[in-house]
């Protein structure tokens, strides 16, 4: 199977303007756009559209301009014809919040509120000027974790592990310096980040216990997909998870390089940034992974990547191809051979000659043809004795598997 990953950025995506040609053609992101209005009781579209750069880099503004902007995108076109459904989510740092906001485990509106208030929570934690963060390229992660011991001992860590010989460092101000200094001394290229908070470090760590009173108050809803936590690099196993993950998130290293490992040796082939700059989708590119990766702001890549689609629709996971795999899978319990014949074997039938014809046609499932595929199998199930708690297990399994009620939520419609 050639699975789907979007991926969400974190602060530093951020630019006047974001989001604007797509909110100017959509009304799903105009509608997001609004609910973000209306969540934080300011014009989000004057935000993003015309605030100067030296305003969007405040922390508690940058963390919601760009959820929204993201939201905006995943929402408009993964409701596209022609696009994959999403099998894994993972956001860097702030994106994961906006990537459980996608999965539906965290409202629009929550999460908007969850990341301003982080971000305020992040940039009280340090007075400003006391703390910094830089990029280290060309340097092996394990040099620079021993160049911040011997240079700077429990006041700079490495923040962020996100490539190969890219991490991000973060400290105290002079400190973060001094490493800087000694970087470049072994041929590393240093740069400074526009941020005065050093994110994810120990010194994060009151910031870290307020947040997690409001994330203890949050609701959080079953997800929808998988969503990949940064502090493990691998998906969460249940919501029960999801607040722990945010609050270590804050005083721990994000492990984006483990992430993107995780989800190209568990079948992804396909990373969309679905982000303000793409600079997610130049990391995967950069890192030369044998995938392929797109930006949601590229109508290049936009197109490319529907082409690409086009030439694999056997290969993708889809309602249809996993309803058809359930059911091959599921034991019959019916010995009755008439009502095998009417209400297994032609149900499947019918989806095995849907999927073909989608192959022949070079085309993803719409949104009749996703039902018709549901009901098919509720019926097959049905005629097979499935007990209705391993039958709403099968269908738990499809939705989340594929990503289908993210974009189909009226399959979840369908009656047990």
């Amino acid at each position: 199977m050639l699975k789907t990953a979007f991926l969400f950025p974190g602060q530093g995506a951020q630019y006047t303007g974001m989001g604007k040609p797509l909110f100017d053609t959509s009304a799903i992101a105009r509608e997001v756009y609004e609910q973000a209005s209306d969540a934080l009781h300011m014009d989000m579209k004057k935000l993003c559209f015309e605030e100067s750069a030296a305003t969007l880099e405040q922390t508690e503004l940058a963390q919601p301009a760009i959820l929204t902007t993201s939201v905006a995108a995943f929402r408009h076109y993964t409701r596209q014809e022609g696009w994959p459904c999403p099998q894994y989510l993972a956001g860097h740092s702030l994106g994961e919040y906006t990537a459980l906001c996608c999965a539906g485990a965290l409202e629009l509106g929550d999460a908007l509120r969850l990341v301003r208030q982080r971000g305020k929570l992040m940039q009280e934690a340090v007075p400003v000027g006391k703390g910094s963060m830089a990029a280290i390229n060309d340097l092996s992660t394990t040099v620079v974790e021993e160049i911040c011991k011997k240079v700077a001992p429990d006041t700079v860590w490495i923040a962020a592990y996100n490539l190969d010989k890219q991490v991000t460092i973060a400290g105290y101000q002079e400190q973060v310096s001094a490493v800087m200094q000694q970087c470049t001394a072994q041929g590393a290229e240093v740069m400074q980040l526009k941020v005065s908070a050093p994110f994810h470090t120990p010194l994060m760590q009151p910031a870290a216990d307020l947040l997690l009173e409001l994330l203890s108050a949050a609701k959080i809803s079953p997800l929808q997909c998988a969503v990949l936590s940064n502090v493990t690099g691998a998906p969460y196993k249940s919501e029960t998870e999801i607040v722990d993950g945010l609050y270590r998130q804050m005083t721990h290293p994000v492990q984006w390089l483990q992430s993107l490992d995780y989800l190209q040796q568990n079948g992804v082939g396909y990373f969309i940034d679905a982000g303000p700059r793409k600079l997610l989708r130049n990391q995967v590119k950069n890192r030369a992974m044998k995938v392929k990766a797109y930006g949601m702001e590229d109508k290049t890549d936009i197109k490319a990547l529907l082409e690409n689609v086009k030439e694999n629709i056997a290969s993708l996971p889809t309602p249809v191809s996993k309803a058809m795999a359930i059911a091959i899978s599921t034991k019959n319990w019916n010995e009755d051979e008439e009502v095998y014949e009417k209400s297994v074997i032609l149900p499947f039938r019918e989806m095995k000659q849907l999927q073909e014809k989608l192959e022949q046609e070079r085309r993803l499932p719409q949104s009749e043809e996703v039902k018709r595929s549901c009901q098919q199998l509720l019926q097959l199930l049905q005629a097979k004795r499935l007990p209705v708690q391993e039958m709403k297990a099968c269908f738990r399994r499809l939705y989340f598997e594929t990503g289908a009620a993210l974009v189909w939520p009226e399959i979840k419609e369908i009656q047990l």
